[in-house]
């Protein structure tokens, strides 16, 4: 592990305070982000704004109903930061006219303005026992419901994990629709004449396997791709294709653990991502390292 990673924001000893440091907790973002329960999908809008999706228990809803419940409702929160150190993340109140039975389950930003008036894009997720598993939706600018960003690019599988490439030209996702390498792959659409979202097209190998492919994310100064995919140790790992590569690469310790890595994301020189490694608050927590 090189040097340069053990930087000041590493020597937060994971999210106990009662913790002895741990090696494994190296750059978990600490207790003003990540809670005991899952925190995933980082997306910076700037240097000093992080909003990500967190299935917490809220704070407002502390009875024994809620703390026993095996499943607590997906949202989003936001943090923000004047120095080095997160503010405590609290609702993000773009999304609290969601409907209840509705997880937003993750969230990304398309360049502004744009053809389609889009201030983001979303998946949401039924959560009700039984329910049709999830699609992707478009925020349109004002006060308005989600809807649908286009014809086809939801299916009757599951479909998640969107990702607006800086340029606006592409919105790239995964799916487990069929036409795909196996499992859950990540495709993606391009933007056509008119101005919407043209058919759904699959990224293809070597990005999809038989596996299963998420989390998508491209690197606009660089043009390598981020991805996350499962391993032969049944765990998901942070790959990525670079620009000019011929194969997909796994990243190398400490982005990646024995344990399980999804939602990268690139700003300022720093590799964001959720973890459930050892060391943490519990379940998955936010990371941050220097990207080498």
């Amino acid at each position: 592990m090189a040097s340069s990673l053990t930087i000041a924001s590493a020597v937060v000893s994971g999210c106990l305070a009662h913790s002895p440091p741990s090696p494994t907790a190296l750059g978990n973002m600490g207790v003003n982000i990540n809670s005991s329960q899952n925190e995933y999908a980082p997306v910076l809008r700037d240097s000093a704004t992080l909003i990500f999706t967190t299935n917490r228990i809220e704070p407002e809803k502390t009875g024994l109903r809620e703390a026993l419940s095996p499943n607590h409702q997906a949202q989003l929160y936001l943090s923000m930061r004047l120095g080095l150190e997160w503010d405590t993340a609290s609702h993000y109140e773009l999304l609290l006219r969601q409907g209840s039975r509705t997880d937003v389950a993750t969230i990304t930003f398309p360049p502004t303005p744009n053809l389609l008036n889009a201030l983001a894009y979303i998946a949401g997720c039924d959560n009700e026992e039984g329910g049709s598993g999830c699609d992707i939706f478009m925020i349109p600018t004002g006060d308005q419901e989600p809807i649908s960003p286009g014809l086809g690019i939801n299916s009757k599988g599951w479909d998640g994990h969107p990702f607006a490439t800086a340029d606006g030209t592409r919105l790239y996702f995964a799916s487990d629709r069929p036409g795909g390498f196996g499992g859950t792959d990540i495709w993606f659409v391009e933007r056509n004449e008119s101005g919407l979202w043209g058919e759904p097209q699959n990224a293809g190998a070597p990005i999809n396997t038989s596996g299963d492919e998420l989390s998508p994310f491209l690197d606009s100064r660089t043009g390598d791709f981020y991805f996350a995919a499962s391993t032969t140790r049944d765990s998901l790992d942070i790959f990525v294709f670079r620009a000019r590569g011929e194969r997909r690469e796994a990243l190398p310790p400490p982005y990646n653990s024995a344990a399980g890595e999804i939602t990268p994301f690139i700003t300022g020189g720093r590799l964001y991502l959720s973890s459930n490694r050892d060391g943490g608050c519990g379940g998955y927590d936010l990371y941050s390292f220097p990207l080498r």
